[in-house]
């Protein structure tokens, strides 16, 4: 049972660790488009 509790903690840190890096890459992502879009409009 210890065990399996450890290895499901193993597996949920990282796939929150690969969430967490997809979540950045994308908000970055969306926020180098604003800034494109905002530096077109002026």
């Amino acid at each position: 049972m210890v065990l399996f509790l450890q290895k499901f903690l193993k597996i949920n840190a990282t796939f929150a660790f690969y969430l967490s890096r997809v979540f950045l890459l994308s908000f970055s992502f969306a926020l180098a488009k604003v800034c494109f879009s905002f530096r077109r409009l002026i």
